[in-house]
């Protein structure tokens, strides 16, 4: 039976002084198994290393034949030629992917104008179809639709071999893989179970380990008090058996002080005191031994601004134009103080155009927080110009929220740039210092790592701010709306059904 086998791998960066990798050994068996950790916590090198992409530093990795399918859909994968000339032979490989994944036979040929799932889907396939020992995944669900989603995960459950994934939606690895290795500051550890099970088991295990390091520092500062009180002790016998200052004459005293040195008479604080150093140094190794990760405070309990209004967004009933001579028709939108609503539907199917067409609305004196799906040039541009006018108070307010949001506030400040994540934890936090009144989300989900999103996420539950959601990820969702808007294909039009199948 095939293995993928790491055996103490270490890895560094020619442009870095830190290790990415440091000693990290496992072995994977076929099925798949998911790969967790903070963004740069370093999974696409582990999975570039898996592939052959990338050579370690030491250690050794014994890896079968393998397909490393990337992030990006930019341009068509390797292969893509053979892949679609082996459908045209009736091969029944390709012909099953092409039935499993939905795709037409032009894709190829229209890349530029196919959607983030038909790409990804059309891309998996080449991978697949190579029928390679390992398949090497990193991060399909980003920008996917939920239907796109469930026929990916469909295809991937088929896969025979061993499956090594990335990808922030939790249902999606919940329902795919029965293991998860997590990396932790260079380091690797494989555990059994859904994902779910996993990071619980995880936040268990710290807990626990942060009670025995509580413990240890106890302990180390009772025996070092102990300790003080000993020392003085010993001082003071020292003091009484020392003979400085007798007179030469004063035989009787310098007798007696010669008596308690042989006899050991007034010497047991020294003796105690030699033993209370080896119990500290006993408890300072078992304290050292007791490593944790870094905890820092995380989640916001944000002051809600006071609005006076029955309702905060409204749209009258109408028709939305939209690309390819789509249209969506709806019924009159409101959004109240309060509300939480999940805001759902396909890819193209006019989600982004709503919300603009709703923020047109908004008076100009209404504090309403938008967060679009990518950030652009004008935005990071006026994030940075805000923080160089920003106050003493108000930078140090939005460093706590950038910190508390997950954000590394080391990275921003030393250097100023940022990753798409981190760029998506400040926008948030710049925003929610304004108080606002209703907050739009647009897909917060990508490019955040999975322990981001559950801070995130546990920020959002906190206040009861309302909320417009764009979200994907279903588990996202149903903690944080009540209330779904849902856009639905018919044909050429489109129509937003909300939760009782009333059109809207």
């Amino acid at each position: 039976m095939s293995s993928l086998k790491f055996q103490s791998v270490s890895f560094t960066y020619p442009s870095s002084a830190e290790r990415v990798l440091n000693n990290i050994s496992f072995e994977l068996f076929p099925g798949w198994f998911g790969l967790t950790g903070v963004n740069g916590s370093g999974k696409t090198t582990l999975m570039k290393l898996a592939a052959g992409l990338l050579v370690p530093d030491s250690g050794k990795i014994i890896s079968p034949p393998s397909s490393y399918c990337p992030q990006e859909t930019a341009v068509l994968p390797p292969g893509w030629e053979e892949f679609t000339g082996a459908l045209y032979d009736r091969d029944n490989g390709a012909g099953r992917l092409f039935s499993l994944l939905r795709l037409d036979h032009d894709w190829a040929w229209r890349w530029d104008t196919l959607s983030q799932g038909e790409r990804k889907r059309f891309q998996l396939a080449v991978f697949l179809w190579r029928e390679r020992d390992l398949l090497l995944v990193d991060e399909p669900t980003n920008h996917l639709d939920s239907s796109s989603r469930q026929l990916i995960l469909e295809t991937l459950g088929q896969y025979g071999g061993i499956g090594l994934i990335v990808s922030h939606d939790r249902d999606f690895m919940d329902n795919l893989c029965k293991a998860h290795l997590f990396l932790r500051k260079g380091e690797a550890r494989l555990r059994p179970g859904s994902l779910t099970a996993c990071m619980e088991e995880e936040i268990r295990e710290n807990e626990a380990l942060s009670r025995q390091r509580s413990e240890a520092v106890r302990e180390v500062s009772r025996l070092e008090r102990e300790a003080r009180a000993r020392r003085t002790l010993a001082e003071g016998q020292q003091r009484r058996r020392s003979k400085a200052g007798l007179d030469l004459k004063d035989h009787d005293s310098r007798f007696k002080k010669n008596l308690a040195r042989i006899s050991g008479k007034d010497g047991t604080g020294g003796k105690l005191l030699r033993q209370m150093d080896g119990r500290i140094s006993q408890a300072e190794d078992r304290l050292s031994s007791l490593r944790t990760e870094g905890v820092r405070k995380t989640g916001i309990t944000q002051r809600t601004a006071v609005y006076k209004g029955d309702r905060i967004l409204s749209l009258g009933e109408g028709v939305l134009e939209l690309n390819g001579n789509k249209r969506l028709y709806h019924k009159e939108l409101i959004i109240r103080p309060g509300d939480r609503i999940a805001l759902t539907g396909d890819n193209g199917t006019g989600k982004t155009t709503l919300i603009r067409t709703l923020l047109k609305g908004a008076s100009p004196d209404r504090r309403i927080l938008y967060i679009p799906q990518e950030t652009g040039e004008r935005e990071k541009k006026s994030m940075k110009e805000d923080w160089e006018e920003m106050a003493p108070d108000k930078r140090g307010a939005l460093i706590s929220y950038f910190s508390r949001l997950g954000g590394n506030p080391d990275q921003f400040l030393s250097s100023g740039h940022l990753s798409p994540g981190e760029e998506r934890k400040l926008l948030i936090a710049r925003g929610l210092l304004t108080e606002p009144v209703l907050i739009i989300l647009d897909e917060p989900t990508n490019h955040l790592d999975l322990d981001s999103i559950t801070i995130l996420e546990s920020a959002l539950v906190q206040t009861d701010t309302a909320l417009l959601l764009v979200s994907h990820d279903s588990r996202f969702r149903r903690r944080l709306t009540g209330t779904e808007w849902r856009l639905t294909e018919e044909g050429e039009d489109i129509r937003l059904v909300s939760d009782g199948d009333q059109a809207l």
